[in-house]
């Protein structure tokens, strides 16, 4: 997870489609999730260039940003995805590879409209 660690910008930049994982490193589910997120993660970076980030839900500067980009994370982990023109995703159901994947495709088909 760490070679994804980011730290947040007030001002994203929207003109490259982003996904991000907002996670708690003792988390057991975000422990569960974390090959699930570094398998997809790789696959679509290297397939389309996608930009992957993951973000520690623990550190205070980052829950700030978070907030001040109206960004509100229900429970951990959370996969988002924001596209090119600032539009916001959040993947929704269980947490496989499969559904993972699904939910990137479904978000790059909106992105390219």
């Amino acid at each position: 997870m760490e070679r994804f660690k980011v730290k947040l910008r007030v001002k994203p930049q929207f003109f490259v489609s982003t996904l991000v994982l907002f996670y708690m490193p003792r988390c057991p589910w975000c422990i569960q999730f974390e090959p699930v997120f570094l398998e997809c993660a790789e696959k679509w970076k290297r397939a389309v260039g996608l930009r992957v980030a993951a973000v520690d839900g623990t550190d205070d500067r980052s829950r700030e940003k978070m907030r001040q980009m109206g960004i509100v994370i229900e429970g951990y982990p959370t996969l988002m995805y924001f596209d090119r023109h600032g539009t916001k995703y959040r993947m929704k159901g269980e947490r496989t590879v499969r559904n993972v994947n699904k939910f990137i495709e479904y978000c790059l088909q909106r992105d390219v409209l």
